[in-house]
Order: structure tokens, then C-alpha cells, then sequence
């Protein structure tokens, strides 16, 4: 079969893989203790399914690979991710060293795209997603009430709040975690992970009352932070 595809095709096939895959896998994922393929790379499940070979074709005895079946799920997806770099034209003209964007833009013009391209081609879906979460969480903290929840050195106890963000430091072993309380922006440091969505601080001390970094929203630090989920 021809290596060549068409742009549409391509993107509802990474749509399809990154569902498949429940994530974007640049490389084949190995169990060595089993020897056998644990995932399959999303441009590689991309090419399987329009019949072009791949590397990971010749470990095909060693995992159950999937030819993609394309859902409407995948399909509003596609329309999203094209709505979403087409928006983005304007960043190429902003910033003419990003070369990444560049070539993304010369692909996603072209109507018909080559094996080469399925690997900037699957890894949409996981970009788009990400960008997608942080739109949404930035128009959650920019309707945050003004104010702050409490003076600084005052503890509180037993609030609800909702976790909006749970991202792992680049500094320390931890997550910064942002929640809306009472309509208000807080925020604090935690040893472990935690889900997005409803949480009880049962007791935390105020550490600081400041402004969010991205939005300048008013924002309460707590630390020595007790929350349950």
C-alpha cells in the first residue's frame, strides 16, 4: 500500500490510537520480564492500520496488535484538533523560532501526508488534550471570586474545596495543587497526588495571600495541609 495518506485519515487514525493506547507513546513499551510488547507506539498502530510496515510489525508475534477502528468519538476529536492549530497560525508569524510549530503548520496544510509524518501527526490528540486542561483551568481560576480565605497564620478547618490542578514540582518530590474554595482560589504543596475534583482540608495554616503567577488572581498559600478525597 503507498505510504501516502490523507491528512484527515491520518489525524482520526491518531485520534483512534490515542484512545486505543489511553496515552501517546512515542516508543514500543516493553515487559522484559515477559519479553512481550506492553503498548505499541501510536504512529506505529497509525501505519498498521493503513497496512504500511513499521518496526513494531516484526514483534507482532510478541503482543495482540490493534487495527484501528475509527469511532465518531475520534472523529469530533479531529474536528477539535483542527479547529485548535488552525487558531494557532497566528503563533508561527509570533514566534518564528518555533520550529516545531512551523513544520506542524506545513503538515496540517497539506491535504495528503507521508508515513514520516504520522510520528508530529499521533502526537496531537496528547497535545491538544493538554492544552485543552489548561484553557479550562485557566477560565476556572480567572472567575475566582477577589479576596482571600483567611489572614496569613490562621489555620482553618473542615473546608470543602474542588482540586483544579494537580501538577508534579520541577524542584521537589511533591504536586502543586490548585483548588477553588468558597469561590476562592487556594492553593498548596503535597506530598502525593491527587485527584481532580472534590476534597476536604480538614486543617491547614495559611502560609501566604499573593497573586496567582498566570492570572493575577488572588490566591491563599496554605501548608501543613491535612485533605482527604
Amino acid at each position: 500500500m503507498s505510504s501516502e495518506v490523507s491528512l484527515r485519515t491520518a489525524l482520526e487514525l491518531s485520534c483512534a490510537a490515542q484512545r486505543v493506547n489511553g496515552a501517546y507513546h512515542k516508543e514500543i513499551i516493553w515487559n522484559y520480564e515477559s519479553q512481550k510488547m506492553n503498548a505499541v507506539p501510536n504512529r506505529d498502530l497509525i501505519a498498521l492500520s493503513l497496512g504500511i510496515k513499521c518496526e513494531s510489525l516484526q514483534f507482532e508475534n510478541h503482543y495482540k496488535i490493534v487495527r484501528l477502528t475509527i469511532t465518531d468519538e475520534d472523529r469530533n476529536l479531529a474536528n477539535d484538533i483542527q479547529k485548535y492549530y488552525r487558531r494557532l497560525t497566528f503563533t508561527v508569524m509570533a514566534e518564528p523560532a518555533n520550529e516545531f510549530i512551523i513544520n506542524l503548520n506545513a503538515v496540517l496544510e497539506s491535504k495528503v501526508i507521508s508515513a514520516k509524518d504520522f510520528g508530529m501527526i499521533a502526537c496531537l490528540p496528547s497535545v491538544y488534550n493538554r492544552a485543552a486542561a489548561k484553557t479550562t483551568m485557566l477560565k476556572q481560576i480567572r472567575s475566582c471570586e477577589l479576596g482571600f480565605i483567611a489572614a496569613v497564620g490562621d489555620i482553618v478547618f473542615n473546608k470543602d474545596c474542588e482540586i483544579i490542578v494537580s501538577t508534579s514540582s520541577v524542584s521537589f518530590t511533591g504536586w502543586n495543587i490548585c483548588a477553588i474554595m468558597e469561590a476562592k482560589l487556594v492553593s498548596w504543596f503535597s506530598q502525593t497526588n491527587m485527584q481532580l475534583g472534590p476534597c476536604v482540608i480538614t486543617r491547614a495554616k495559611v502560609k501566604a495571600n499573593s497573586k496567582y503567577w498566570q492570572t493575577g488572581t488572588d490566591e491563599t498559600r496554605f501548608n501543613y495541609v491535612k485533605a482527604v478525597q
